[in-house]
């Protein structure tokens, strides 16, 4: 066999192995995606690359209302550190029919721990400096309604000082 075949023979392996991981990554991303008849969920929840213990920090949520109707939910936000801390807020929050609403989670991962319906103030150069690692932290956004759990979202970040 020549170098050229061998050479095909590589790239063909490839190309079969791409189109492998390919269709894991869609089975996956099918397990996970909204029902279609779900149209109330979490559109986003993010943050920044990491959290700074007694600092602000924010986190944008947007809830999603798809629905021909309002709809009255409740979001129940909490965040844990690794070393056993848990912070947790509830919110009452009417949607209007298709409409996504965008609400801010405010903390500084010691006491306060609320949710915002405007951005708070940031120093958005506090993220340029090397930080010294404490350990993780997760928030966690679940939507409800009626007591039955409509969507969760979670991040986790490294926890700096």
């Amino acid at each position: 066999m020549g170098r050229a075949a061998k050479l095909q023979i590589r790239r063909l392996l490839w190309v079969i192995e791409d189109v492998r991981r390919s269709l894991s990554g869609l089975r996956h991303a099918i397990r996970y995606a909204r029902q279609p008849d779900q149209s109330v969920g979490i559109g986003v929840l993010e943050g920044e690359a990491w959290a700074r213990r007694g600092e602000v920090n924010a986190y944008r949520i947007h809830l999603v209302n798809d629905s021909p109707q309002a709809r009255d939910l409740e979001l129940l936000v909490r965040g844990e550190q690794a070393n056993g801390g848990r912070l947790e807020v509830r919110r009452e929050q009417r949607i209007p029919s298709h409409t996504a609403v965008e609400l801010f989670l405010v903390t500084d991962w010691e006491r306060r721990f609320e949710v915002a319906s405007g951005q708070p103030p940031t120093d958005p150069l506090t993220f340029l400096t090397a930080p010294s690692a404490a350990g993780s932290c997760q928030v966690t956004a679940m939507l409800s309604a009626g007591g039955k759990l409509l969507d969760e979202l979670a991040i986790i970040q490294r926890l700096v000082e």
